[in-house]
This record gives C-alpha cells, sequence and structure tokens, in this order.
C-alpha cells in the first residue's frame, strides 16, 4: 500500500500509516508529502459526496494536527507528473470547495475545559494528552490507538470513529477524536486505571 489514507466510495477512511512513515507514491516528494487515494477511476465517473466530504474532513483534521501543512495538490501537479491523469478531476475546483467547507466549519467545533491528562500505556508515558471534563477522562483516539496497535476507521455516513470496529462516544475538538478513557480501552482490550494524584490515565494490555 502506497498511501498514508485510502477513502472508500461510501466515506471509510483507512488509514494504513501515520503521518511520519514514509510512503512511496509520488517519487523525490515523498519525505514531505502525506498519500490520500480515493477509490475509483475518474476519468469515467466522479467521486461520490460521501468520499469528498470525507476527504474535506480529513484535510481539515490533518491541517489541525500538522499546521505546517499548506497545500492540498493532485498527483500530476508534483514534479515530474503533470503526464499522468490523476486524480482526473479538477483539483483547482476542489480547493475552492475545500476553502468553502473550512468556512463554513470554522468555529463550529467543542471547546469545553478541560484538566490535562497524561496517558501511560504498557509504562511507557505518551507523548500526547488527554482531558478531564466532568468527571470523565477523554483520551485522543487516533495516537492512543495506534501507540496499542488498534484500528482505526472514520466512517463518514455516521460521523462517527471505529476503534477496532467499534463506536465510541468520541467527541470532535479542533479536528480530533477524543474517546472515554473506559469506553477507548475496552475497544483497545486493555485494563484501564485512574491515578488521581498525578491525573494521569494508566493502559496495560
Amino acid at each position: 500500500m502506497a498511501y498514508h489514507f485510502v477513502i472508500q466510495k461510501d466515506g471509510v477512511i483507512y488509514w494504513c500509516y501515520d503521518s511520519e512513515t514514509i510512503s512511496y507514491h509520488v517519487d523525490n516528494s515523498n519525505r514531505h508529502v502525506l498519500g490520500i487515494c480515493l477509490v475509483g477511476d475518474f476519468r469515467t465517473q466522479q467521486p461520490t459526496a460521501a468520499q469528498i466530504e470525507a476527504t474535506q474532513r480529513l484535510l481539515q483534521y490533518l491541517q489541525v494536527e500538522i499546521p505546517t501543512m499548506k497545500q492540498v495538490l493532485g498527483h500530476q501537479e508534483y514534479s515530474g507528473y503533470a503526464w499522468k491523469n490523476c486524480p482526473a478531476f479538477p483539483m483547482g475546483t476542489f480547493r475552492t470547495n475545500y476553502s468553502q467547507f473550512l468556512q463554513k466549519t470554522v468555529g463550529k467545533v467543542d471547546k469545553p475545559k478541560q484538566i490535562p491528562v497524561a496517558i501511560r500505556l504498557n509504562g511507557e508515558l505518551l507523548a500526547v494528552t488527554g482531558f478531564l471534563q466532568e468527571g470523565v477522562s477523554m483520551l485522543p483516539e487516533r495516537p492512543v490507538s495506534n501507540a496499542a496497535g488498534g484500528k482505526v476507521e472514520w466512517i463518514e455516513q455516521t460521523k462517527d470513529v471505529r476503534v477496532n470496529g467499534k463506536n465510541l462516544n468520541e467527541k470532535i475538538i479542533a479536528g480530533s477524536a477524543y474517546a472515554p478513557a473506559r469506553e477507548l480501552a475496552a475497544g483497545l482490550c486493555l485494563q484501564v486505571e485512574w491515578d488521581g494524584s498525578t491525573n494521569t490515565v494508566i493502559l496495560r494490555g
């Protein structure tokens, strides 16, 4: 698999590689490019509405996670690929529609009061944090799942994130999905403990 993300016609996103992983899909640009593949032959058909919306939400999420990500380019817009009719739909139109999507969704993310929560997985302190809200520890689904070897999917039809095929009661905050610690731990088949003296969620396999 050469892409970091693959988006099916029904809007389901398959997360194939972490953003830190170099994959091979655009030659000399691989070191600083994330590859997103929409399933289909767009020389003879159009991306589905679910694919477009899923792509827009994925890009929004990635640009929050990676603030240095400034450009959204099609395969044929990279040096040496002008000959390749890929993705075979007008990228200028796509970028215009994406800009309008961002304008509509700006300021519509949940911003609760947060008490930072540290996360330990099998004794190792993770580089990400969760937060405590109304007595519930909320953990970032993607990085915790990746660290635990879990599978994360975005379900466009229901606007849900699945971890190992299970739906969780997540909150989308600034483009990132957070789930209750006990639900996320159950989805990853982990035991969970709370250390109130250090505000730390402890996960064990």
